[in-house]
């Protein structure tokens, strides 16, 4: 009668099971890193979008309250303060890089105030955000009140 070890041969990985393991690590792999790749820049596109849609519902609520609203723009910080229903609003918006009045020039550090009058905001208000490999710049035309966002992606702003 002939005995064998069967715990000899379990030993060890076979060269399908290493092939299989690596071939499974790789599809993870594929999937994850496009999706992690492009997350600040959609962060980024979605802090425009937020300060865009504050910039409006200031617009809008003060010439339909006929009250004159106030949003403070942190840029040390990286913080927008303004009033939405009687309760003080603070968003955190992390590529906030820059804040140009047609009254002032472009300011990259301290704090700007501006006021959004009854009477409709009459200044140029443009506010740049950086990301990875540009910046996106958020501007109200006074004159036909509308927000745009370009999105710059060729100009690097160099922080200060």
């Amino acid at each position: 009668m002939i005995v064998t070890n069967l715990n000899n041969f379990n030993k060890a990985f076979t060269l399908i099971e290493m092939l299989l393991v690596v071939f499974i690590l790789s599809l993870l792999m594929a999937a994850v890193i496009p999706a992690l790749s492009g997350f600040n820049i959609r962060g980024v596109k979605d802090d425009a979008r937020l300060v865009a849609s504050i910039i409006r519902y200031l617009q809008e609520t003060s010439q339909n309250t006929k009250m004159t609203l106030t949003m403070i723009v942190n840029l040390d910080k990286k913080i927008i303060t303004y009033e939405k229903d009687a309760k003080v609003e603070i968003r955190k918006i992390d590529g906030l890089h820059s804040v140009k009045l047609t009254s002032m020039e472009e300011k990259v550090e301290g704090e700007v105030k501006v006021f959004f009058p009854a009477t409709g905001f009459i200044e140029r208000l443009a506010i740049k955000l950086n990301n990875k490999s540009g910046y996106m710049e958020i501007v109200y035309n006074p004159f036909s009140g509308r927000v745009i966002i370009n999105d710059t992606q060729d100009k690097k702003i160099n922080e200060t």
